[in-house]
């Protein structure tokens, strides 16, 4: 095999990846309009302008032209992706968003988007390597690829059509008026199913859920028995670094803790009315900045 075929090959690899992560981002922002909304820009801005560009970059690859500007277009995006990748490794994320409801963990990604920059950049860059050396050199890349791209689609084969009960909660609205079953995976959920309670998800990132927090802090420190509710705060993964936690630490703030990793597949805040386990109301997003007049029975 020639090096131009390992190079087209290796390609075609990348194009694939590029047109999975855009069909996987698409759907799951059709499926759930606020997948992303853990991530600096929102979906109404950001993410399908990243889908137009992998599905562009994706074709390009796919027919070819203009080998040397597809190169270095190709190896300055992957090079951005494998550091947006690393940023999300240190900071602890558990999925990197790149293929929608499919988690694929931050270093994972990392990995290959360095291994496709220095696949692409081994082939161009004139090194003092032979021929030989260099061939055998794109052709490990180029299966390890290759094995990635496999996994990938068997991993995307087998995702479930919406998002499962392992992989996401369900959404806010379908809980109203039914009993909060989440509570049994939250731990000292058991301590909330008496009484009327304000249970307060959060992002310790999100700028609407930092906004919101001391609203509901005051209703902790102005709680009246029997005429105000309870607040729980529960944040949602990923979790803030030590001395990050926007809720304060003090003995009045009740925090509880998920007992498993799940996801919320809709913006933050999420706060729950919860009336003796049972739902009464649910808000998010900028809604959930104020504390909402619960129709309490």
């Amino acid at each position: 095999m020639s090096t131009t075929q390992l190079h087209r090959g290796v390609e075609y690899t990348i194009a694939i990846v590029l047109l999975i992560s855009a069909v996987m981002k698409a759907r799951a922002l059709v499926a759930v309009s606020q997948i992303y909304s853990g991530y600096p820009f929102g979906p109404a801005d950001f993410i399908p302008l990243l889908i137009g560009l992998e599905l562009l970059m994706s074709g390009w690859l796919f027919l070819g032209g203009c080998s040397i500007a597809r190169d270095r277009c190709v190896v300055g995006l992957f090079s951005v992706f494998a550091i947006t990748a690393g940023i999300e490794a240190i900071y602890g994320r558990s999925d990197c968003g790149c293929f929608g409801i499919v988690k694929v963990r931050p270093p994972v990604t990392f990995a290959f988007d360095v291994l496709a920059v220095i696949a692409l950049y081994a082939m161009r860059a004139e090194q003092q390597l032979t021929a030989a050396l260099r061939a055998k050199a794109v052709r490990l890349v180029g299966w390890m690829l290759l094995i990635f791209c496999i996994v990938l689609i068997t991993k995307v084969a087998s995702a479930p059509d919406g998002a499962s009960a392992d992989a996401a909660l369900p959404e806010p609205s379908a809980l109203v008026n039914q009993q909060l079953v989440l509570l049994d995976n939250i731990e000292g959920g058991s301590a909330v199913k008496r009484g009327r309670w304000l249970l307060v998800f959060y992002h310790y990132d999100c700028d609407e859920c930092l906004e919101a927090i001391p609203n509901y802090c005051a209703i902790v420190s102005n709680h009246t028995a029997d005429v105000t509710p309870h607040v729980a705060f529960i944040p949602l993964p990923p979790i803030a670094p030590r001395g990050q936690d926007p809720v304060p630490d003090s003995a009045k703030v009740l925090r509880l803790k998920l007992a498993k990793d799940p996801e919320w597949t809709t913006g933050t805040p999420i706060v729950l009315a919860v009336q003796d386990g049972r739902v009464q109301a649910a808000i998010t997003g900028a809604d959930a900045i104020r504390p909402p007049i619960v129709p309490w029975r």
